[in-house]
């Protein structure tokens, strides 16, 4: 995720799974076969530098984990020393609402 060699990974954890096609209680949509389930993922970074921590929110996938993109940078708590970087989140991407319908050929 950080190209940058000065943060290093500590820990991530994928969130809750949804069905691509579901329905309204977010149960899978039984009438679509190819039907897959994704999930969101949480890491946690650490600067090696000034031991800052950040968290970074990834966009859903398949395979959840560090190496997907992230949509939303945020620092969780300052380190020793001046801050260079700040909170950022993408413009892009769809908020997803598990608990929303959301039927082939909605897109």
């Amino acid at each position: 995720m950080f190209p940058d060699h000065r943060m290093e990974f500590v820990e991530g954890e994928a969130g809750e799974y949804i069905w691509e096609y579901r329905n309204k209680d977010g149960s899978r949509d039984m009438r679509v076969v190819d039907n897959q389930q994704s999930a969101g993922y949480t890491s946690e970074w650490l600067c090696k530098e000034c031991v800052a921590k950040t968290t970074v929110k990834h966009y859903i996938s398949g395979n959840p984990s560090k190496n997907v993109g992230a949509w939303k940078v945020t620092l969780k708590s300052n380190g020793s020393g001046k801050r260079i970087a700040g909170d950022w989140e993408s413009g892009d991407g769809t908020l997803v609402d598990k608990n929303e319908a959301h039927r082939k050929g909605d897109e």
